[in-house]
C-alpha cells in the first residue's frame, strides 16, 4: 500500500520558504507549515505582519500551519551570545548558532511530535552522499545565494530527515515561480540584516542587558 510522504516546512512569510512548501506539495508530500516566533519586545508589529502573511500563505497553498513561541529560548541562546561576543571584542555570527540550536532543533522535534517524516526549509543548499561520510551538506546550485555556510553546524545525523527544495534552483527562478503562481503579493520582502537588530547594533550591545565586568588594562 502506498504511503504518502510527509514534511513540516519552516514558513517565515518570505518567498523562499513559500516556494519550498509549494514544491514539496507539488511532489506529492503531505505538507504542514511551522512558524517560529523568535522576536520579542520592540518587534510586535513585524511579528504580527509575519504571522498574518504565514496564515495567508497557508490558505493559498492549502496547508495547515503551526505556531511555536521560542522567544525566551532565542533571547537566552542567541541574543545574549551576540551581545557577549561583541563585548569581548569578537564578531558574532548568530545565524550559524540559531539554525542548529533553535530553528532546526525545534523543527525536527515538532515534525516528530506531529508524526511527520521530514523537516524542510527554504535554504539554498543541497545534500549529497560521500563514500566515507555518508549524507553530507553541499553548496546550493546558485553561487550567489549559497547558504551552506550558515548551516555548517547542523548535526550530521539530522541530514537524512532534512529536505532543501531550493537547492537546485536560483533565486531568480524562485521569484519567477512565485510571480507566476500569484504568490508574489502575499509574501514579505526578505531582510539582509540581523533579524533582531533595529538600526545600529551598538544600541543593543550597550543596552545594559549584560552587566559590565572589569578587566585588565593592557
Amino acid at each position: 500500500m502506498y504511503k504518502r510522504r510527509t514534511c513540516l516546512v519552516a514558513l517565515s512569510g518570505g518567498v523562499d520558504s513559500t516556494i519550498a512548501a509549494y514544491l514539496l506539495k507539488k511532489e506529492g508530500y503531505h505538507v504542514e507549515g511551522l512558524y517560529l516566533e523568535l522576536l520579542g519586545s520592540g518587534f510586535e508589529e513585524s511579528v504580527r505582519t509575519q504571522k498574518k502573511r504565514v496564515r495567508e500563505i497557508g490558505d493559498s497553498l492549502g496547508i495547515r500551519v503551526h505556531f511555536l513561541d521560542l522567544r525566551r529560548e532565542f533571547h537566552e541562546t542567541i541574543i545574549s551570545y551576540f551581545i557577549e561576543a561583541y563585548r569581548r571584542g569578537l564578531t558574532p555570527n548568530p545565524c550559524t548558532l540559531c539554525n542548529p540550536l533553535i530553528k532546526f532543533r525545534a523543527g525536527l522535534s515538532t515534525a516528530k511530535s506531529l508524526g511527520l517524516e521530514h523537516f524542510a526549509t527554504g535554504h539554498y543548499v543541497r545534500k549529497g552522499t560521500h563514500p566515507r561520510l555518508g549524507c553530507v551538506l553541499m553548496k546550493g546550485a546558485d553561487p550567489k545565494k549559497d547558504q551552506s555556510y550558515f548551516l555548517y553546524r547542523l548535526r550530521p545525523e539530522w541530514l537524512q530527515s532534512l529536505i532543501f527544495p531550493l537547492g537546485e534552483k536560483t533565486k531568480e527562478e524562485v521569484r519567477t515561480l512565485a510571480k507566476r503562481l500569484g504568490l508574489s503579493q502575499v509574501v514579505l520582502e526578505e531582510s539582509q540584516e540581523v533579524c533582531f537588530v533595529k538600526g545600529d547594533y551598538r544600541e543593543l550591545v550597550y543596552s545594559g542587558e549584560i552587566e559590565e565586568r572589569p578587566g585588565p588594562i593592557v
